[in-house]
């Protein structure tokens, strides 16, 4: 799968003003970031820039990941759904392919869970960057629309990655800290679950399959347009 043209994605994303950017001085030398790039535009057209940047190169490894997990997502639910009705193997009547197609289901369960964690990862890593190129505030990070079951696109990412790193972590928690509750939240809003199931923290495992089929509703580009709606909302001086 190529790589985007640059030109046609700021048409995409309605980042036009990119179009007119370029490298910037500054006391004589040429202006470069923190991390050693040259400077395009000011501080808002180099955020954005940026952000289109290292998302062109990282969209056709992100389209195969989504492609994967919807194909194991949907074997999950299919064969799910014909034991529910009593289809498929019996434990006691066929036990070695009941086994099997345990084990199957997961793998479609697990596989989708970490493509989707790793598509989740990435995005966050971007916006994170973003973030800090704008200098951009807590106060911002959080406010800046749009928002998904009332928290932005930037906490949900993140907390989704958190998520992804720390379910095991989550699951032997018996008390939840300021910094699990900032990612559990979110995350259960978007799933419509409470914070706790039986007095124990209802998230104890890899949710971000979930959480990226009922964000993105099936396609990759409303994935996208939440990304850069955001970082545009997060990039107003």
């Amino acid at each position: 799968m190529p790589i985007p043209c640059y030109f046609e994605t700021l048409t995409r994303f309605g980042l036009q003003e990119l179009k007119q950017g370029g490298v910037q001085a500054h006391n004589g030398n040429w202006a470069v970031t923190p991390d050693g790039d040259f400077q395009f535009g000011n501080t808002r057209v180099n955020a954005l820039f940026r952000l289109v940047e290292r998302w062109r190169v990282n969209q056709p490894t992100l389209e195969q990941l989504y492609w994967d997990l919807l194909s194991r997502a949907e074997r999950l639910k299919e064969v799910m759904k014909a034991r529910a009705q009593g289809l498929g193997p019996s434990w006691c009547r066929e036990p070695v392919q009941y086994h099997e197609e345990t084990e199957a289901l997961g793998d479609y369960e697990s596989g989708a869970s970490v493509y989707a964690g790793a598509i989740l990862v990435v995005l966050n890593n971007l916006l994170q960057r973003c973030r800090q190129d704008l200098h951009a505030s807590e106060a911002q990070w959080v406010s800046a629309a749009p928002k998904i079951e009332g928290y932005s696109v930037g906490v949900v990412f993140e907390a989704a990655a958190a998520n992804f790193h720390h379910h095991d972590e989550w699951a032997r928690a018996v008390k939840i800290d300021d910094r699990q509750r900032a990612s559990m939240e979110p995350l259960c809003a978007v799933l419509g679950r409470d914070l706790w199931t039986q007095g124990r923290p209802t998230l104890r495992a890899n949710v971000c399959r979930e959480v990226l089929l009922k964000i993105s509703d099936g396609s990759t580009d409303r994935l996208y347009r939440l990304m850069f709606e955001f970082a545009k909302a997060l990039a107003v001086p």
